[in-house]
């Protein structure tokens, strides 16, 4: 079943004719709230309750994260599926839409919901962003810095503890202080980082490489510890990996992204034939969506503004502070004294691509969050001016580390920000 006020509420929220905006209500943030909720557990504001088919509490609530599932490829891979799974999704799946957090990328939202701290929290918010720790541009999922056209491991600087710069999961730790166990099913691959030890230490993980393996064991898990509750997240990166490589509008995005439905069918329909639907609880949501996104659509913004150097800050080393965000939303580290004159003269080489915001516009115009504390650890990392490019574009520098994607996300077109909430 639709929920088609937040469908309505969502399509109708915009920053301006170019660019939608993060919703106050419909918005992936009160998420962990309402799993909270669902499990007895009250911590403030969650999703309006028409998102959810009842309420009530579970003994068993699975979150399954669909990297990259926007709203907008569920509404084109729906209708295709065969009628069994199509009648069953519609009837039996509760479908609201939200949006997600800016920037609509993987690596603000993913921590977000392994630990509960927001970007502006945690100071982690891009693939590519400044770490003042480190004076580096790093890859806070990978552990390594950029330097000199080079990824280096971060375990080659001295001094530098990752518990200064990953948090420990709030969330994890808040259900489990309440009696709940905490299932996580991943690729083990994920589970090495400094980020991924640090969030999941203390919970239980399943080493399932495809969701195949993945409900076989959350099924599993739940049976043999179904008086008691628990919470069981299961993410899945193969529709977003597709849609990078492959194109957002291509046969084989929509083709993963129907396999994908297919196992949650399967999944679901197991859950509904034990009828366990009393007890279990099942919230499917994407992290973001993506753009059809083309190489020749981007303008290498160092290669049309030849000053461009001349404007940025230095790190420690007297090294410019250069690439963060991504071509969707490219974040700068401008000079204080010189933000003025830059964003004066940058606006020449972007009209029609591209506008360009402070940090303190951001927060004004509700695109990223001003009601909680902002750490210092943001504030340090995220720079003082975004350069949000419009539908299809892409705004970057230093042609050595353009991602040459045909799918992209980071921004605030509807195909990026808009994602589904289903819940059965």
């Amino acid at each position: 079943m639709l929920n088609q006020n937040s469908i309505n509420q969502v399509s109708d929220f915009k920053l301006d004719s170019n660019f939608f905006k993060p919703h106050p209500h419909y918005n992936i943030k009160y998420l962990l709230n309402s799993i909270y909720k669902s499990l007895g557990i009250n911590n403030g504001k969650t999703l309006p309750t028409d998102c959810f088919k009842e309420k009530k509490e579970y003994m068993h609530t699975v979150f399954v994260l669909l990297d990259g599932f926007g709203y907008s490829l569920l509404e084109e891979v729906l209708p295709t599926l065969p009628n069994e799974i199509r009648k069953f999704i519609e009837k039996e799946l509760h479908i609201s839409k939200l949006t997600t957090l800016f920037p609509s990328t993987t690596s603000a939202i993913i921590p977000f919901l392994a630990t509960g701290y927001l970007p502006e929290e945690s100071g982690i918010y891009e693939w590519w962003q400044y770490e003042h720790t480190t004076g580096k541009t790093f890859i806070p999922f990978l552990y390594t810095y950029w330097e000199d056209g080079k990824n280096i491991s971060m375990e080659n600087l001295e001094d530098i503890d990752p518990k200064n710069i990953y948090k420990e999961s709030l969330f994890y730790n808040t259900l489990q202080k309440n009696g709940i166990d905490v299932f996580v099913y991943t690729n083990p691959m994920y589970l090495i980082s400094p980020f991924n030890k640090l969030a999941n230490q203390k919970i239980c993980t399943r080493n399932s490489h495809r969701m195949t393996n993945q409900r076989v064991d959350v099924v599993q898990d739940i049976e043999d510890n179904f008086d008691k509750k628990s919470f069981h997240y299961i993410y899945d990166p193969d529709i977003d990996a597709v849609e990078h490589g492959r194109g957002r509008n291509s046969k084989e995005a929509i083709a993963i992204a129907k396999n994908k439905l297919f196992e949650l069918y399967e999944l679901l329909k197991e859950i509904k034939e034990r009828d366990w639907e009393k007890d279990v609880q099942v919230i499917i949501a994407a992290d973001h969506g993506l753009t059809q996104f083309e190489g020749d659509n981007v303008l290498m913004l160092d290669t049309v503004m030849h000053n461009l150097y001349d404007y940025m800050k230095t790190n420690k080393d007297g090294k410019h502070i250069t690439f963060g965000g991504s071509p969707r939303a490219l974040v700068l580290h401008i000079k204080e004294d010189m933000k003025e004159r830059f964003i004066n003269d940058v606006q020449q080489y972007i009209k029609g691509r591209a506008e360009v915001f402070t940090t303190e516009e951001l927060f004004k115009k509700g695109l990223l969050n001003s009601e909680i504390e902002i750490s210092e650890a943001f504030t340090k990392n995220f720079g003082n001016i975004t350069i949000l490019s419009y539908d299809h574009q892409g705004i970057w520098f230093d042609a050595k580390n353009l991602p040459m994607f045909k799918g992209h996300h980071g921004g605030l077109s509807e195909d990026e920000l808009h994602i589904p909430l289903m819940v059965f």
